[in-house]
């Protein structure tokens, strides 16, 4: 009697293991996903906000090339300011990238993953 009784035990243990088992696998999947979602949210909201402000700097640049060429009676001689500015801040931007920018993005992916 006391190895059937065992044995039902025994029974009993694996399947709540079992069950224990998959209720874990599919909370980390749910996590999983969660953290995921909040990464790609991020990462749209950022997209848009690109989108949106390339156009602000494209009307802008229009706006101070036209004002500065009017400045020197010469339309073609701001937009070509306006252009050197901007290459000038490309070039800054791209010198920095490794120090400063790609390690910004980086923590900012990280701690969304771990929030």
């Amino acid at each position: 009697m006391k190895t059937t009784g065992i044995k039902e035990k025994i029974e009993s243990l694996a399947e709540k293991t079992q069950d224990l088992a998959e209720t874990a696998y599919k909370l980390a999947v749910i996590e999983a996903t969660e953290q995921v979602t909040k990464v790609v949210s991020a990462i749209m909201i950022i997209s848009v906000l690109l989108l949106l402000s390339n156009f602000l700097l494209l009307f802008l640049g229009f706006g101070v090339a036209k004002w500065v060429g009017d400045i020197l009676g010469d339309v073609k001689m701001g937009y070509f300011i306006v252009g050197g500015i901007y290459l000038l801040l490309i070039l800054i931007i791209v010198a920095s990238s490794k120090k400063v920018i790609l390690p910004y993005f980086r923590n900012f992916i990280i701690k969304k993953l771990y929030e």
